[in-house]
């Protein structure tokens, strides 16, 4: 993000808010594989674990803050991650092979 010019104070914010998005999918995954997609309630009723709500969310915040950022290739391809003069790589960084 350096190289190509996008890290700014300003998206240093939305880079903390993706890494903690990142963080909280990766944590609700691992409810879900140690507890299942359904769990039972106190009087042994199946429901949706909460986890999996939380998995939703922040995947879709994933998502979303990924394309902001210029993260994932389909956002880079986009110009204004593009390098200034230079020809789009089909999204990749300067330097990268694709």
């Amino acid at each position: 993000m350096v190289e190509r010019g996008i890290l700014t104070t300003a998206a240093l914010g939305l880079l903390e808010t993706y890494l903690i998005a990142r963080w909280t999918a990766q944590e609700a995954q691992k409810a879900v594989a140690e507890h299942g997609m359904l769990t039972k309630t106190a009087h042994q009723m199946l429901k949706p674990n909460p986890a999996c709500g939380v998995l939703s969310k922040a995947l879709e915040a994933v998502a979303r803050l990924g394309a902001e950022l210029g993260i994932s290739p389909a956002a880079r391809s986009k110009g204004q991650f593009q390098p200034k003069g230079g020809k789009a790589n089909e999204g990749a960084p300067a330097g990268l092979v694709v």
